[in-house]
């Protein structure tokens, strides 16, 4: 499956208080659930060239326990109802890289900026959707999660989504300022806009990979590419 077998099993047993039959039930649905949603089966080019410039999702340095990061760049996210499926297959196969990468019990942390987020860029059902991903198919996977800089006027919408975690998201759950992220990184691995030395672009596109246009037209008519590329204009043309 994904290696680590022994892991799969305890991960499911710990988040269990290791209750056998429960641990088993949560196990097999979530073999299910990789079977249905064809994990194994996604690659970088299941997802055209546009998901990766739009970049609010990306695999992005180590903490300083050496754990890999998911850093979410919520401020360039958009709900787009063309673009959602597809955008949910892309959480699944984020978490699925960095949990491989991942070794076992050290599991791996996951970082969201807020600093510029608002509401149009809130999407309940997609982060009901990570959340559910995390508690249901990938426990114990994530070690804590932090959101930087969040703006006051947001923290009632933020309250909604951290209402849809379970007591253990929550526990491990901090809103932290973009000064106490070198608590859990170096400042070489946090951009120059929170207050670090890295200068570069967080947006990597891996070779091969095709564009909405070139690659994607049996999923996404001219009309809707052309929509998808409009709501996410602005992220589009910066990634250029």
């Amino acid at each position: 499956m994904v290696g680590h077998k022994d892991w799969w099993i305890e991960r499911f047993l710990l988040d269990t208080n290791n209750r056998e039959d429960e641990a088993l039930d949560r196990l097999v649905s979530t073999m299910k659930w990789r079977k249905q949603s064809g994990v194994n089966q996604l690659t970088a080019r299941s997802f055209p060239a546009e998901m990766y410039r739009i970049g609010g999702l990306v695999r992005f340095c180590r903490d300083r326990n050496d754990r890999p990061v998911l850093w979410i760049q919520t401020f360039r996210h958009r709900p787009c109802s063309q673009w959602s499926a597809l955008a949910k297959q892309f959480i699944v196969y984020q978490l699925e890289l960095i949990d491989r990468e991942s070794i076992s019990h050290s599991g791996w942390s996951m970082i969201a900026d807020t600093s510029q987020l608002s509401m149009a860029n809130m999407d309940i059902g997609y982060s009901n959707f990570m959340i559910n991903c995390l508690q249901q198919h990938y426990p114990g996977g994530v070690r804590y999660l932090l959101n930087i800089d969040l703006p006051w006027y947001m923290n009632l919408a933020v309250a909604v989504i951290i209402g849809f975690m379970d007591q253990h998201l929550r526990s491990i759950y901090r809103s932290v300022t973009s000064e106490e992220l070198t608590d859990y990184l170096s400042a070489d691995s946090i951009p120059v806009r929170l207050g670090g030395n890295y200068n570069r672009s967080l947006i990597t596109v891996p070779d091969g990979v095709q564009t909405l246009a070139d690659g994607f037209g049996h999923m996404f008519t001219r009309k809707q590419i052309a929509d998808i590329q409009e709501t996410f204009v602005d992220e589009l043309n910066e990634s250029n």
